[in-house]
């Protein structure tokens, strides 16, 4: 999914530009786009975690996917750092990683988001990941974002 994450977190920060939340220039909507794919740090062959597999590796063997880096434990974490680092671009980037969070509880897997405890919650109204619904929502997101960055 990491193709629909980074247009998802992509959308979400340019909303959040447009809303006045944060700065609207390339380096806070690369920084969302980044955010979109930091939780999966904690898999091994994800795109940041095949990058950073030596972060990533011990992660997934404590962890394992979809497990602390997908809970609110970490966007707690996000928060407390953005009040301890107020740039924009860090903002940003934890639009990206929240978006993350929203998109992975539109699949059936869904995330714990109350972890540690293992109850995983999603949606109702969803898809599969790497599945024909992905790629149909992953093209309205692509449309919806060029609207909003040509209105």
């Amino acid at each position: 999914m990491a193709k629909t994450h980074i247009i998802f977190g992509v959308l979400l920060t340019f909303t959040a530009a447009k809303l006045g939340v944060i700065d609207y220039n390339i380096y806070t909507i690369a920084s969302g786009g980044l955010g979109s794919l930091l939780p999966d740090i904690d898999h091994p062959k994800s795109v940041v975690g095949s990058r950073l597999w030596f972060i990533s590796y011990p992660i997934s063997k404590v962890f394992g996917h979809r497990g602390i880096t997908h809970s609110l434990f970490a966007v707690a974490l996000m928060i407390w750092v953005i009040g301890w680092n107020h740039t924009p671009w860090f903002a940003a980037l934890a639009i990206g990683y929240l978006s993350h969070l929203i998109g992975d509880a539109m699949t059936p897997s869904g995330v714990p988001i109350l972890y540690p405890s293992k109850k995983r919650y999603r949606f109702p109204i969803g898809f599969s990941t790497n599945s024909i619904a992905e790629d149909v929502f992953a093209v309205i997101l692509l449309f919806v974002t060029g609207w909003m960055m040509f209105s």
